[in-house]
């Protein structure tokens, strides 16, 4: 059970691999054209997968064992799980079914009337054809991904060609690793849906999150691309952490997010609010894991995933799409909590993560009360006066950030800032109703269900799952065995239930009625500011030449007063002055005019 938890909790992303490996692509970065912004404007998208070289021949797609593949991610030799099967086709064929119509459901886009035509795109040797009903196509092909990705990488992707109206992506590549198909297809409610969210990471990707197309979204306020003048920064604390670089995409809707969700906290003062992406081999596509853990779109997507609204937010921010942020699902990880850029192992709470003492064989209860969980795996006694690898090297550079307890211990990963966290054990969560069937012990599986201690017979201690009720503006928390529930005296008391045979531990009443209430939190539209009708070029354009059309009128009724005299030298004075008095009184109703337009 443990190999499988461990071994199928991520799936780790090599956008950076992919896009440093790819060739030229023309790119269309100066569009001044932009879309209305109005509710009336967007629609549904409309996206095709299309599975032509699965279905026809290609020559980069493994037919047999030992048959070697170069393509954009490296050179490989298939094995017999690199091979498409009939069964794996038709569950691939479903799950991207399935992805796209939750993907048509949460996103709307506005429609143009330019036609998408597709052509080859790097290794996908796909035929040129035309189409107009659709607003992004997408090239689907397998590729073997090596023995170091077979187990943790479900797909890579690149976008190609952009929207001539909009600079949006309209076609792109996503490349199927086969050796992770499921033998059954996987939808959004799945109980396993690392597949499905896997595929849906590469998607927003392709939608726009990555570094590639971030000159190309646009600025809500002026409706033009941000270019050169995106609002990406690098900021260092060389006094307090030297070497370490924070990396900060300050977007105004990333910018209310951060505040938001971290109320107004900030790193420093020097630091300017947004969403700090990883850092680590300059992989800025995604979000920072040691910040954002679980969420769907961290370069390590650590299940179980929560799809939720800081994904939505930095689909919105590219300027291109609206989303359902009733589809959000929560993301507990650091919600109102400081962990925004401090060091992990003095800001993240501690019920966050494994004491160094613990390791892969200790069961403990994950970090949101979800279900059991077991520790990732530590490195002990690191001396960085000695050689080191590369790891071991970001490590020891900026020791006083990762480790400034100097315990000389760190985890595995980077880019979750070396943390010894907790992985949760999927089969035994306490939100999968299907677990109701195992009846264990009076355990309860759903929504209010929370994870404690408990012990059986005086002997069985182990954690499990139990129905809780936060009463009394959460100042009470009852505590369900089957039909019978006890009131919690205080934090770590042990109920004692069936004559005394069964104890349950109180969990921290504050924690879990929070929990518990942020579970059924339903996400509302962020207030997005307004796109602009038309370039501002355009509009300083039309504002000078109202005035010089203003210039010329009074040119013109001068000219026309002086011509007048002329021709009546006979009339008196006040008629003259008459005329002049007419003439200015009209060409001043005809500048106020002018300005009120």
């Amino acid at each position: 059970m443990f190999f499988y938890v461990c071994g199928l909790i991520l799936h780790r992303c090599v956008q950076k691999i992919i896009h440093n490996n790819r060739g030229y692509r023309k790119k269309n970065d100066k569009s001044l054209y932009t879309f209305k912004k109005g509710a009336n404007d967007y629609f549904p998208i409309r996206i095709m997968f299309d599975f032509e070289l699965i279905y026809n021949s290609d020559k980069f797609m493994c037919y047999e064992p030992e048959q070697d593949i170069s393509w954009l991610l490296g050179t490989y030799t298939c094995s017999e799980s690199d091979i498409l099967t009939e069964q794996k086709i038709h569950v691939l064929e479903d799950s991207l079914n399935n992805i796209n119509d939750y993907l048509s459901s949460l996103i709307q886009v506005p429609r143009t009337n330019n036609k998408i035509t597709t052509n080859v795109i790097e290794d996908i040797l796909i035929s040129e054809k035309t189409y107009s009903t659709i607003d992004l196509h997408i090239s689907v092909v397998s590729r073997p991904f090596g023995d170091s990705n077979r187990n943790q990488t479900v797909a890579a992707s690149l976008f190609d060609q952009t929207s001539p109206v909009t600079n949006r992506p309209i076609t792109a590549g996503l490349y199927i690793n086969p050796s992770a198909i499921p033998n059954i297809s996987q939808n959004y409610n799945s109980m396993h849906r690392e597949f499905f969210t896997g595929i849906l990471h590469e998607c927003f990707h392709i939608l726009g999150i990555n570094e590639e197309a971030y000159p190309l979204w646009i600025h809500r306020k002026t409706g033009l691309p941000y270019g050169s003048s995106l609002p990406l920064n690098d900021y260092s604390k060389e006094n307090e952490y030297p070497n370490k670089v924070f990396t900060v995409l300050h977007t105004p809707l990333l910018r209310k997010f951060f505040n938001q969700r971290f109320n107004h906290r900030r790193i420093s003062k020097s630091i300017p609010p947004g969403l700090i992406l990883e850092d680590y081999n300059s992989d800025i596509s995604h979000p920072k894991g040691s910040i954002y853990m679980h969420e769907l779109m961290t370069t390590n997507s650590i299940h179980p995933i929560s799809i939720s609204d800081l994904s939505l937010t930095l689909l919105e921010a590219t300027g291109w799409y609206t989303c359902n942020f009733s589809m959000a699902e929560p993301l507990l990880w650091g919600v109102n909590s400081s962990i925004n850029g401090s060091p992990p192992s003095l800001s993240i709470p501690s019920d966050y993560m494994c004491d160094e003492r613990q390791s892969l064989s200790n069961i403990t209860i994950s970090y949101d009360y979800s279900g059991p969980a077991v520790c990732s795996k530590i490195v002990h006694d690191v001396n960085c006066n000695e050689t080191f690898n590369e790891n071991e090297k970001i490590f020891c550079q900026s020791q006083l950030f990762y480790d400034p307890n100097k315990t000389n211990s760190r985890g595995l990963k980077p880019s979750l800032d070396f943390i010894h966290h907790k992985i949760p054990i999927l089969e035994q969560s306490c939100l999968y109703t299907e677990n109701n069937l195992k009846n264990h012990y009076g355990e309860y599986y759903g929504i209010d269900s929370i994870c404690t201690h408990s012990t059986l017979n005086q002997t069985d201690h182990y954690p499990r799952c139990y129905k809780m009720e936060c009463t009394d503006n959460n100042t009470k928390l009852f505590i369900f065995y089957g039909n019978e529930s006890l009131l919690c005296k205080y934090d770590g008391y042990n109920l004692e239930f069936e004559n005394k045979t069964v104890s349950i531990e109180c969990p921290p009443l504050e924690m879990i009625c929070t929990i518990l209430s942020y579970r059924n939190t339903t996400f509302t539209e962020p207030q997005r500011e307004s796109t602009a009708k038309y370039p501002p070029q355009l509009i300083l354009i039309i504002a000078v030449s109202v005035v010089i059309c203003g210039v010329g009128i009074v040119i013109l009724v001068s000219i026309l007063i002086t011509k007048h005299i002329q021709r009546n030298k006979d009339l008196n004075d006040a008629d003259i002055l008459s005329i002049a008095s007419g003439f200015e009184s009209s060409n001043s109703v005809r500048v106020v005019l002018l300005e009120e337009q």
